[in-house]
């Protein structure tokens, strides 16, 4: 039973490295974090209505769009205060 819940435990600042380098199109980071959230997109293919190997398709792909828009939306999050994108993003929505 513990096995089948048992995830990989990644340091935060290995994982923040690894989010880092998708940010920068770095394909063996990308390939890493695909690799780490894989059986969770394979829990996900059963609610969504296509052949498996395209809903894992779909997944991917969204998931590395929004690692890279998370990245656009606040460029200079290193250098602004904590909280600061939020602020501005939540200005530019409306």
């Amino acid at each position: 039973m513990e096995k089948k819940n048992a995830q990989a435990v990644v340091p935060d600042d290995e994982l923040l490295a690894l989010l880092e380098g998708a940010r920068n199109r770095e394909p063996e980071a990308m390939l890493e974090l695909i690799e780490l959230y894989k059986e969770d997109m394979r829990r996900m293919c059963r609610y969504i209505r296509l052949p498996r190997e395209d809903a894992m398709g779909e997944i991917i792909v969204e998931f590395l769009a929004f690692i890279q828009n998370e990245a656009a939306a606040c460029p200079d999050a290193d250098r602004l205060p904590e909280g600061e994108c939020e602020k501005r993003q939540t200005w530019t929505a409306h």
